[in-house]
């Protein structure tokens, strides 16, 4: 099935579709069916299911197969998170950085996302280095993201979790938003009614949030590219609070006390009145993070304002001259990919299709020109 519709992506499969294979009559002969995904192994958990590697034998290429796990469909219906996820995935089909879903149905007592299996991603990268990034790979990377992130914006999809770990990587560098389980789209609920403050990761909420802005948009998701920024530049957490209030204090530390010229609006927000900072001056980002490139400063800073209305829109940060001055962003294929740790039975398996899936993509270049 195609993923045209929520609808659509809910009534159950052909029986060869899926494991255990099925058998299908035709006339009065019974044949044996392979079916079309095969699952090989676990290679993590979350929340509200788990997520396997398997093959496509339609294609031959890995897939990730994500099982939301539905207690009580009839009653409960949908989990909210892989519903959301399933709504934004199928409005980002064809970009070249958003995670591709192949298929969705039922399986089981689970919902199973087909998606494109990913080896790596942004957190494996930080972690893995033992030196800073060449800045012309800090480029590449950012222009990767903030290309996905125009076009999710251009679908009215907020991300609302963006991370280093829900940005995926393929063998050859190709960058890809992922975990679109916190996503909203096209003013889902309607427009006038409240979001929730609480989403995405403590260390990526942007300050309206942690003042517990009801009513936000697009600028949750630049902030936290910002934040991502400067991580990968410096090769460790900006502002990893233990809680939101350490959240918000380590923010106004760097950045200064929001004040009514600073953030008109801030006094607004429901939480603003509920905790009490020392009137801190912005300190200069420069010193603060010093590996963040010079001339990447300017970006760095108009990603990480505190009030929403003063950071660009992806657009926008596209168009920052750090992008077009020396040294240029690098080629995908000068990305050194290091793949996330998975089974050791899966290894070889995993090793030999990424090695193939990298000469695919280099195949394919052909297909976009630059980065764009």
């Amino acid at each position: 099935m195609t993923s045209s519709s929520s609808s659509s992506a809910l009534r159950a499969p052909p029986p060869e579709i899926f494991w255990p294979p099925s058998s299908s009559s035709s006339s009065s002969t019974k044949t044996r069916q392979r079916p079309r995904f095969e699952q090989l192994g676990k290679i993590g958990e979350g929340a509200f299911g788990d997520v396997y590697v398997g093959r496509d034998h339609l294609t031959g290429k890995l897939v990730a197969i994500k099982e939301v796990r539905l207690t009580n469909l009839k009653r409960d219906g949908l989990p909210k998170p892989a519903l959301r996820e399933l709504r934004a995935l199928q409005q980002l089909e064809g970009h070249e950085h958003a995670l591709r879903l192949i298929d969705a149905f039922p399986r089981g007592g689970a919902l199973a996302l087909i998606l494109e299996y990913m080896p790596s991603d942004l957190e494996v990268i930080i972690r893995t280095r033992t030196s800073l990034l060449p800045e012309s790979h800090l480029k590449c990377y950012l222009w990767m993201l903030l290309q996905g992130l125009s076009f999710l914006h251009s679908r009215h999809i907020l991300h609302r979790d963006l991370k280093p770990s829900n940005l995926l990587l393929s063998a050859h560098g190709t960058l890809k938003i992922g975990d679109l389980g916190s996503a909203r789209v096209h003013l889902d609920p309607p427009l006038g009614e409240e979001y929730s403050h609480q989403v995405g990761t403590q260390w990526y909420r942007a300050p309206e949030l942690l003042f517990g802005a009801r009513h936000y948009d697009t600028a949750v998701d630049l902030w936290a590219v910002g934040v991502i920024m400067g991580e990968l530049a410096c090769l460790r957490p900006l502002f990893p609070g233990q809680n939101d209030m350490d959240q918000l204090s380590r923010v106004l530390h760097v950045l200064g006390t929001p004040t009514l010229e600073s953030w008109p609006g801030v006094r607004k927000l429901p939480d603003y009145h509920k905790v009490a900072f020392p009137d801190l001056p912005p300190q200069d980002l420069a010193q603060v993070f010093p590996r963040v490139p010079k001339r990447g400063l300017n970006l760095f800073g108009s990603l990480l304002r505190l009030e929403p209305l003063g950071r660009p829109t992806a657009e926008e940060a596209l168009a920052d001259c750090w992008f077009f001055v020396d040294p240029w962003m690098c080629e995908r294929r000068e990305l050194v990919v290091v793949g996330r740790e998975v089974p050791v039975k899966l290894r070889g398996v995993l090793g030999g299709q990424e090695r193939m899936g990298k000469r695919e993509e280099e195949e394919d270049d052909g297909l976009f020109e630059g980065l764009g």
